[in-house]
Order: C-alpha cells, then sequence, then structure tokens
C-alpha cells in the first residue's frame, strides 16, 4: 500500500513516506562534470541557482558594457568645432612657440651649469636638431605644434653622490614652467632617470647611465615669426643667457 504523501512546508510534495530514494544526487546537464545535491527539496535548490545564474549573467553584461562605454571610444576622435575655438582661444595667452623655446634652452643650460659647478667631470654640448610634433587634443586642429628640443649632452655622467643636487636643480627650473610633477623611471647607483611634467605638456627631464643628457619638450604652442628660424639646422644652438 502506498503510504501518504508528505509535504515540505512550501507545499512541494516528495515521495512517499518509506520509499525507497534511488539517488540523493544527480548531474545538471548545464555544468559538465558537476554533481548538484538533489535531495527531495531539490527543485527548490535548483530554482535559487538559476535565479543566481540569472544574476551573474546579467551583473556580467553590466560590467562590460560598461567597460566598452568608457573604453571602446574611438581614440582618433577629433575636437568638436567648439573645442577648436575654445583650444585656439587658450593657445592664444601662452607665448610663441619659439619663445618657449628659448626659455627651456636656458633652463636646460642652467641646469647644466649646476651640475658642472659641483662635478666638473661633467661638460655638456647640444646633441639632435630641434623638432616638433602635432598637438593633442584639444588643440588638435590649431595651429599649434610641440616642440622637441635638442638635447644637452654629457659624455660623462654624474655621479651617484652629486645626483640629488642634480634633481633639486632641474625640479626648480622645471618649476617655473609649472612641471611639477616629478615621476621618477630610473633611481640607482650608476642608472638614474626623471622627469617633471607640467599640464600643458611641458616635460623636462634628466637623466645619467654612462652618459649624462638633459631633456625637455614644449607645452602646445602656435609658432611665431621666428620659428622658422630656430628650425633650421646649425651645428648648435646658441647658448642661451640664463634669466
Amino acid at each position: 500500500m502506498l503510504g501518504r504523501l508528505e509535504t515540505e512546508p512550501d507545499g512541494i510534495s516528495t515521495e512517499p513516506t518509506g520509499a525507497a530514494r534511488t539517488s540523493s544526487r544527480r548531474e545538471d546537464p548545464r555544468i559538465p562534470g558537476y554533481n548538484l545535491a538533489a535531495t527531495v527539496a531539490g527543485p527548490r535548490k535548483c530554482g535559487v541557482y538559476q535565479m543566481i545564474s540569472r544574476g551573474l549573467k546579467l551583473l556580467t553584461g553590466l560590467v562590460v558594457s560598461t567597460f566598452c562605454i568608457t573604453a571602446c571610444a574611438d581614440p582618433y576622435e577629433k575636437n568638436s568645432p567648439t573645442d577648436t575655438t575654445i583650444g585656439a582661444e587658450t593657445l592664444k595667452i601662452r607665448p610663441a612657440l619659439e619663445d618657449e623655446v628659448n626659455a627651456l634652452e636656458q633652463g636646460m643650460v642652467e641646469i647644466g651649469t649646476a651640475v658642472t659647478t659641483l662635478d666638473p667631470t661633467v661638460q655638456w654640448q647640444w646633441n639632435r636638431e630641434l623638432g616638433a610634433v602635432g598637438c593633442s587634443k584639444p588643440f588638435d586642429k590649431t595651429d599649434g605644434l610641440r616642440a622637441l628640443l635638442p638635447h644637452y649632452y654629457s659624455p660623462s655622467p654624474i655621479s651617484d653622490d652629486v645626483w640629488p643636487q642634480a634633481v633639486e636643480a632641474t625640479r626648480i627650473v622645471a618649476a617655473r614652467f609649472g612641471a611639477t610633477e616629478m615621476q621618477v623611471f630610473q633611481d640607482k647607483p650608476g642608472n638614474h632617470d626623471v622627469r617633471f611634467y607640467a599640464e600643458d605638456g611641458t616635460v623636462i627631464g634628466i637623466g645619467s647611465q654612462v652618459a649624462a643628457s638633459i631633456t625637455a619638450h614644449s607645452g602646445c604652442r602656435v609658432p611665431g615669426p621666428g620659428w622658422n628660424t630656430l628650425l633650421t639646422p646649425t651645428s648648435a644652438p646658441p647658448s642661451p643667457v640664463p634669466r
């Protein structure tokens, strides 16, 4: 005779009293190799599992969508006309590109002089030619350029004892150009490299390994009448008078 049906508190009927239970576990076909516990309350547990699974899928979709919105934008997208107008107006209040180059050269010579005073074995000379590249947004559609200055180069490295003072001399000069954000790339015996960054894109750096070098890139500036004169190749840029 069949026994009475037992009923779970939530109204789910289970097997008759005393009936043999052939298995307390069964395979979940959705997850290969995974045995999902399936007791007499299995249907209720599976429902919870499905809810959790759907919730995780929804959360994953939201994360992916958010990532694509923030990271999948076109990196080559150009400015709108309004952004370009604002950028052009900003450049009008900045010095001309050639004036900025002259000022940066003065600063580089000032740094070099300070280092040589402390370590006379470090003697500087100009290396490479002046160059320029286009500006990034919001100035990419303006007449602005960024100058890549020649390196102020010494075939002799800066000694480790003098290096901290060399960094301090660079920091003082860089601050005049608004380059106050410092980043250290190398700082161990015989290998040093530090740069200072400004919000307008100006970068001033100094490094020393088997040789020493002072470098600078200008922020975005509009070339003036004297820019082409600076681009004329010479054996070395004129040594500016320190400010």
